[in-house]
């Protein structure tokens, strides 16, 4: 019997209807749009100056879309994601305490605070303690509910700098008008720990319903209106046509068929070792780790806030095994050392484990067919930019706050990824308290700071 084109419609119909409704018998997997937002923020310190140079290399030299990469970007083009990654530049952290947001003239004693909480030193030197809560801890507020930890904080330099002074600690929240700090895991061993404890075996009755879930996905399209002998009884324009349409449905089913916990999944237990010999301990072996629990949180919706403190203000460690001389100095030295290919080489590998995490996020399956960096924005912050020091009197300096640079990825790019945006002269906490904004924690301001960013705004 031949084919009329009137059963030809009636079956493309009845196809196109059964084949998404199977969304509705997924057991536990979210759908579309219920995917939940997350906010990751790093934080380098380092700063995007060195001394007697002109310029942030952190900034590229034109604005807009398809930017060029400087010597220390490289790496965002080596792990393929410049396209992902947008970089807002001329901002300024204001070397006044009066102002909002301001520090004081004793540069990295309290450059930090601001920077994560929008609040200025209000009073003497200063110190790394922020005055505020944290921006990280907003969203642990609104995003947290539902997850396991309402935030989780890791450290990749191990060995702090001597002294009383709180280190390496991004993240604060106020508990009864008190600011406490969250202090990082440093030892990949143990965050690995504390994600494993919390992931829960799945349920024999739950695998059992994904089976026959899956089994009737995989019936389901061959069943509609036998594909086969349907085709077969086509002309060629017919056939190309419905064997394009039964192509996208199959595309469907193969996402339906791949429940959330599929991308949920441990690695293997890291074993990270803590020796430190001459400011160094193990860190080119443990930012991957780290890296990797981070993602597997996400995945496994264990947390929806996390923080990666890269290296501590005025980071003394060791860059023997970051340079490709293996020169004995370390990452803040390199900031004053006039070397410009040295002080690029540690600026790069900061940027590279930015860029190793953000390709790692873009490349996970979230619950809701997009990926994980689709749900998450993500900020990276530098200690300073480039420009005039009042501190020391002199121009082209690593301690500045004038011409900094922030790296976005994710949802905190807003609408234009992988664009050279023009921040205008505002805060450097304008970029985080707009990614809030954009992971729905719609805060009026973070500290002092109310004004957002246009050029990432969603």
């Amino acid at each position: 019997m031949k084919l009329t084109r009137r059963s030809l419609l009636m079956a493309l119909g009845a196809s196109s209807i059964a084949i998404p409704a199977l969304e509705i018998f997924q057991e536990g997997t979210a759908r579309a749009g219920t995917a939940p937002l997350r906010l990751l923020f790093m934080y380098a310190g380092m700063s995007g100056g060195l001394d007697g140079t002109p310029g942030n290399v952190l900034q590229p030299s034109a604005l807009g879309a398809a930017y060029p990469l400087t010597n220390a970007l490289a790496p965002l083009g080596k792990q393929g994601v410049a396209n992902k990654v947008s970089i807002v530049s001329g901002l300024t952290l204001p070397r006044d305490q009066s102002k909002p947001g301001g520090i004081t003239v004793n540069w990295h004693q309290s450059s930090l605070g601001p920077l994560v909480s929008g609040k200025a030193v209000t009073s003497g030197d200063g110190r790394p303690q922020p005055k505020g809560q944290s921006g990280d801890q907003y969203a642990a507020a609104v995003l947290g509910t539902g997850s396991v930890f309402d935030s989780i904080h890791y450290r990749v330099q191990a060995v702090q700098r001597d002294g009383d002074e709180v280190r390496g600690v991004i993240s604060y929240r106020n508990v009864g008008g008190n600011l406490q700090p969250n202090e990082p895991i440093v030892d990949a061993g143990q965050a690995f720990k504390q994600l494993a404890g919390a992931v829960k075996p799945q349920d024999p009755a739950q695998a059992a319903k994904a089976a026959l879930t899956a089994a009737r996905q995989k019936s389901a399209l061959d069943a509609v209106v036998g594909k086969q002998a349907l085709l077969g009884r086509l002309g060629k324009d017919d056939q190309l046509r419905l064997q394009q349409h039964f192509d996208e449905l199959r595309k469907l089913e193969l996402r339906l068929a791949t429940p959330a916990s599929a991308v949920c999944a441990l690695p293997p237990a890291p074993v990270d070792n803590l020796t430190t010999v001459n400011s160094w301990t193990n860190e080119n072996d443990r930012w991957p780790m780290h890296n990797s629990l981070i993602k597997t949180a996400f995945a496994c919706d264990l947390t929806r806030v996390a923080t990666l403190c890269v290296t501590e203000e005025q980071s003394f460690l060791s860059t023997r095994f970051i340079t490709s001389d293996g020169g004995g100095t370390d990452c803040h030295q390199t900031s004053h050392g006039y070397n410009q290919r040295q002080f690029n080489e540690v600026i790069a590998w900061h940027v590279n484990i930015f860029a190793d995490l953000v390709r790692q996020l873009g490349s996970t399956p979230d619950v809701d067919g997009r990926t994980l960096l689709d749900n998450t924005a993500v900020v990276y912050m530098f200690e300073g930019g480039a420009g005039f020091d009042p501190g020391e009197n002199r121009q082209y300096s690593a301690h500045c706050g004038d011409n900094m640079a922030v790296l976005v990825a994710g949802r905190a790019t807003g609408n234009a990824p992988g664009r050279h945006v023009a921040g205008s002269g505002v805060h450097p906490t304008s970029v985080l308290l707009t990614a809030l904004h954009n992971v729905g924690v719609t805060i009026p301001q973070l500290g002092d700071i109310s004004t957002t960013v246009p050029g990432i705004a969603l």
